[in-house]
């Protein structure tokens, strides 16, 4: 898997598996794991094996928890609130306040666990201090949403993060991706000829409204198909790459390639990065003999 099946990993993080409930885990990894296995085995006590290679004189065992900590619902007061106990040995400070997630026969409800100034004066707090909050009026009225023994878990965000990394091939910006998702990164159109005056190709970044999980922007050029043409910079007339502050159209920096970068078919022109609230620039001027796109970004991953 590179860098780690995505996908595989987001349903692993969505799914709810309190301790007695690992059905959905299972279920995703079985899913998974049919590519890359030759036999799969499971229980009626959730034990999930997957077998690779059985007739093996060598047994290699991994083994992991498929069950998460959380919470379930013990009882349903007269007023609608939910009172729970702990499965699994949850921190309970960490739960006042929390939106969370109820796995009920008829799918998923929303809740929030309530949190007041004198909660936290408890001594020994725990799961007999929490009441859940689901919306309803009364327990004739929550009875109709959840019942007795539904498993609950934070209602959490995955979030990747950046830290300086490539880390999701849709933030690429390139002829193939002319406008970055955020919109605040646009290349302007491929120049295949070098024809006409000035920069034959523009990148134009608005750094007032890049995201602020994005801390750093990479710029790099290439020649395209450069190893199945043969090419390299210094075969190029009067190439160069430059960085122009749009404000007042003063240059920042620039490189010749046909000079400097003679036998290299990319080139890690610098980087625009945060530095305590403010964007700053590092040139970096780095020749690659990267044969494409794919393989100059694998350095940033």
């Amino acid at each position: 898997m590179t860098r780690m099946n995505e996908k595989f990993l987001n349903n692993l993080l969505n799914s709810i598996s309190v301790s007695g409930y690992e059905e959905q885990v299972q279920d995703i990894v079985t899913e998974e794991m049919k590519e890359y296995t030759d036999e799969i085995r499971r229980d009626e006590m959730q034990n999930l094996t997957c077998i690779l290679n059985p007739e093996n004189d060598v047994r290699i065992m991994l083994s992991a928890h498929a069950d998460e900590i959380g919470l379930m619902i013990s009882n349903i007061r007269e007023d609608g609130r939910l009172q729970v106990i702990d499965r699994g040995g949850i921190v309970p400070a960490t739960y006042p306040g929390r939106q969370v997630r109820i796995k009920t026969k008829n799918g998923e409800v929303y809740g929030v666990v309530e949190a007041y100034r004198d909660l936290f004066k408890e001594e020994n707090l725990g799961t007999k201090h929490f009441l859940i909050d689901i919306g309803a009026k009364d327990r004739e009225d929550a009875l109709k949403n959840v019942s007795l023994g539904d498993p609950i878990v934070p209602d959490t965000h995955i979030r990747k993060m950046k830290n300086g990394k490539f880390t999701d091939k849709t933030d690429l910006v390139y002829f193939g991706n002319l406008k970055h998702k955020s919109g605040t990164v646009n290349h302007m159109g491929d120049n295949l000829t070098g024809a006409g005056e000035g920069d034959d190709e523009q990148i134009v970044i608005d750094l007032s409204r890049v995201p602020a999980e994005y801390d750093k922007i990479v710029i790099v050029v290439n020649i395209y198909q450069a190893v199945k043409r043969k090419q390299h910079f210094g075969m190029i007339k009067n190439a160069f790459i430059r960085l122009v502050d749009a404000r007042n159209n003063k240059e920042m920096c620039k490189y010749n390639l046909t000079e400097n970068y003679s036998g290299m078919t990319a080139m890690i022109f610098g980087e625009i990065y945060r530095h305590n609230g403010e964007w700053k620039f590092n040139a970096v001027g780095n020749g690659t003999t990267d044969p494409g796109l794919s393989e100059l970004c694998q350095r940033f991953v």
